[in-house]
Order: C-alpha cells, then sequence, then structure tokens
C-alpha cells in the first residue's frame, strides 16, 4: 500500500446537494459528515506530535500514555464537532442527533445490534449506522484500523480493497471521480 499515490478531486457541493445525502440511512450521511471535520485536523495533530515526540517515544511505555491522551482529546474534540453540528444543522436537514451518533456508545450499540442473541431487540434504540455492512467486513475494518494505530504497523502490510485498481484506473483514464460509482459508471448510465 506504501506506493499509494494521492489524488486530489476537484469536489463541488452547491445548493442542489443535500445535507442528508443517504436519505435510507440518515444517521450513517450525518456520522460521514461529523467524521470528516474530526479525521483531517485529528491526523495532522498526531503526524506533528509524533514528529515533535519521536526521540522522546523509543518506549513502548510512552506510547501507551501517548495513545490515551491522544484518545480523550480526539473523544473531546468529536463531541465539541457534534454539539455544533446539532446546534447549527437543522433537525429536519440531518434526520438524527449527531451528539448521540457520535457518543461513546456508538460501538456498544452497533455491537448490541450485531450480536445474534439481541436480534429480536434490533427496535430499541437508534438503527445502526452500519446496517447495510456485512458484520464480518465491519469487524475486519475495525481490526484493521486498530492495528494501524499500534507502534509498529507497517502499511506495506496492508491489503488494498478489490475496487481500488478499477478506481485508479478510470481516475487515469481521466473520468470525472466525483460522478464515479464503483464499476458501474456515472450516476445517469448505472445499471440497478
Amino acid at each position: 500500500m506504501t506506493d499509494l499515490v494521492v489524488r486530489k478531486i476537484a469536489w463541488e457541493f452547491d445548493d442542489s446537494v443535500p445535507f442528508m445525502w443517504q436519505p435510507k440511512n440518515p444517521s450513517f450521511g450525518l456520522f460521514c459528515n461529523a467524521f470528516t471535520f474530526i479525521a483531517v485536523p485529528f491526523e495532522r495533530y498526531i503526524v506533528s506530535a509524533v514528529r515533535k515526540a519521536q526521540d522522546k517515544l523509543s518506549e513502548d511505555r510512552c506510547r501507551v500514555k501517548h495513545f490515551r491522551a491522544t484518545s480523550h482529546h480526539v473523544a473531546a474534540l468529536a463531541q465539541a464537532v457534534a454539539e455544533t453540528f446539532d446546534r447549527v444543522v437543522p433537525f429536519e436537514d440531518r434526520g438524527a442527533s449527531t451528539r448521540e451518533l457520535m457518543s461513546k456508545g456508538l460501538m456498544t450499540r452497533e455491537l448490541k445490534y450485531r450480536l445474534p442473541w439481541k436480534q429480536g431487540r434490533r427496535d430499541e434504540g437508534p438503527p445502526s449506522i452500519f446496517q447495510d455492512v456485512p458484520s464480518n467486513q465491519l469487524a475486519k475494518m475495525v481490526w484493521r484500523l486498530w492495528l494501524s494505530q499500534t507502534p509498529y504497523h507497517d502499511p506495506a502490510d496492508q491489503p488494498l480493497p478489490e475496487w481500488a485498481d478499477t478506481w485508479m484506473a478510470e481516475y487515469d483514464r481521466g473520468t470525472d471521480m466525483t460522478r464515479f460509482f464503483g464499476s458501474f459508471g456515472p450516476p445517469d448510465t448505472a445499471e440497478g
């Protein structure tokens, strides 16, 4: 994965793009919207902090302390972003409480939704935001995400998703990637 080329895409969002871009699962869309406000600055923060403290992080114990402090910082940032979304974006446009979706209970709710003996109680609380993702794929994603945060993680050992080659080939071909949907092409020519 280390030979991955970063490509900048000129996204344009005008008034025709609804804030609730996932009407069948507004909780997922809202989670993604809020998460994008956290992910980029968090990554920059981590890279900057690690570069500044690299010589002091030689012991695993220091890395664990840094990870804990960072986790608390990210949790506070997530709550601040979620509260701002709830305050600024009208409920009709978001369809759910961002604060509730970004809470510590996110993974607990997801596990309750996935556990076989809880399947009869899926009506309780908000629906799963990852409801359309098969459990085994979600588990692999969470496991690989967790591994990526460990001290000796090497991205060269990580497999690319199957669709990566298709996406890269279309980009190189000059396809408008802002309108590309999987292997079906632009939405106006998509089948099924």
